[in-house]
């Protein structure tokens, strides 16, 4: 009887062998490898859903109350995501592009950094929703070294840049390095991306001079007739004389503004605040309040921008006219839409540190430290106006 058991036990392990070698019976074990796979990346990707559910809902918190209660928002974070997988759930690329998204908002650079290195340290690989979000924090940062690195990554890991990605890349290296636009857009065409209006106009803005910008104007309207698209060239004229202005080139700012009327287009507040400003950088007071009564002429609403400008201009005129910045001033201020406007307090600043009224740009710091506003540039416009008051 023991033989017999001892042969029965061989004779059924060699059938199950063979059974296990069918075609049947491999497909079968193939489809139960796949079902747990499938099963295993349905988990991973609920709790990925249930961590980007956490983080938004975390962050909407902070977001009642003020923009330290953003950051500390951030940084919250950062200890979530550690959190979650402590308790078995797994991150994935949603949630990190959520919180990197979040980061945006009040660039992090350091915050997004970290989770970048969490991301390739979990085996979470980048996408280019990863490097959009990182680009964007260093474009708004005007950080050209982290932004050709961010895009040195993505060729090294392989990752196809999109639109969006050549946007943040030449309006970033517009502000820091404007003599590599060129060879980005190059790149971008080699790649066989079609520019739309948003990257023509980022391109245009990374011109290193008027003569570029004009050139690049130039071959934008000449792609939009040939493709037959419907831009709103609007904001190619506002570049060309923004440029033109920042240049001290008030002449060309002129004449793209008069071929805009010419061609029956008219400007909006961003072009007309454009013009005033190319005025206002040589301190030509005359000529940059006559450009804000035209707008007013043509009913067109100014912004603090605008006011920002005005003020500027008598900034810069020698020698600054306080009074006339001043009324100005008090009439902006009136406005609840603009009683807190930066842009208008910091040029307030800067006429009288121009003027070198060291007392009343102590003054106006205070009240802006009274009314919660930021005065990280105070310290600065108070050395000018202690420098102008020796040279005086």
């Amino acid at each position: 009887k023991a033989t017999v058991s001892v042969l029965y036990w061989y004779l059924m392990q060699f059938c199950l062998r063979l059974v296990a070698r069918t075609p049947c019976s491999r497909r079968y074990q193939d489809f139960t490898r796949e079902r747990a796979r499938i099963q295993h990346k349905e988990t991973r990707e609920e709790s990925d859903h249930d961590c980007v559910k956490l983080l938004k809902q975390r962050y909407h918190q902070a977001l009642k109350g003020g923009v330290s209660k953003k950051e500390s928002g951030v940084r919250e974070l950062l200890r979530l995501v550690h959190m979650l997988r402590s308790k078995g759930k797994q991150p994935g690329k949603a949630t990190y592009n959520t919180a990197l998204h979040i980061c945006t908002k009040v660039k992090a650079i350091q915050e997004a950094e970290r989770l970048h290195e969490d991301m390739l340290k979990n085996n979470v690989k980048p996408n280019v929703q990863t490097y959009n979000h990182l680009l964007m924090i260093a474009t708004k940062l005007t950080r050209g070294e982290d932004i050709q690195r961010y895009y040195k990554l993505m060729a090294k890991e392989g990752i196809q840049p999109n639109k969006v990605t050549f946007t943040h890349i030449l309006t970033g290296v517009g502000k820091t390095a404007p003599n590599l636009s060129e060879s980005i857009w190059s790149a971008m065409l080699a790649d066989n991306i079609q520019p739309d209006s948003a990257l023509f106009v980022a391109y245009l803005q990374g011109a290193p001079n008027v003569a570029t910008v004009i050139k690049r104007f130039e071959e934008a309207h000449a792609y939009q007739q040939e493709k037959g698209l419907k831009w709103d060239m609007r904001q190619f004229y506002g570049v060309v004389i923004k440029t033109a202005g920042f240049m001290k080139n008030t002449s060309v700012a002129e004449k793209y503004f008069d071929e805009m009327l010419d061609n029956g287009i008219a400007p909006m507040v961003q072009q007309w605040t454009a013009l005033s400003s190319a005025h206002a950088v040589l301190g030509d007071v005359d000529k940059a309040f006559s450009v804000y009564r035209r707008m007013l002429h043509h009913n067109v609403s100014p912004t603090d921008v605008t006011y920002s400008v005005l003020i500027t201009a008598c900034a810069n005129s020698l020698p600054p006219d306080t009074s006339l910045a001043e009324k100005v001033f008090l009439r902006v201020t009136q406005r609840p839409s603009f009683k807190h406007s930066l842009v208008v307090w910091n040029a307030m600043l800067r006429l009288y540190a121009n003027a070198g009224k060291v007392k009343e740009v102590r003054s106006l710091g205070d009240e802006m430290a009274r009314l919660g506003m930021s005065t990280t540039k105070v310290e600065f416009f108070i050395n000018k106006a202690n420098s102008v008051q020796d040279q005086t």
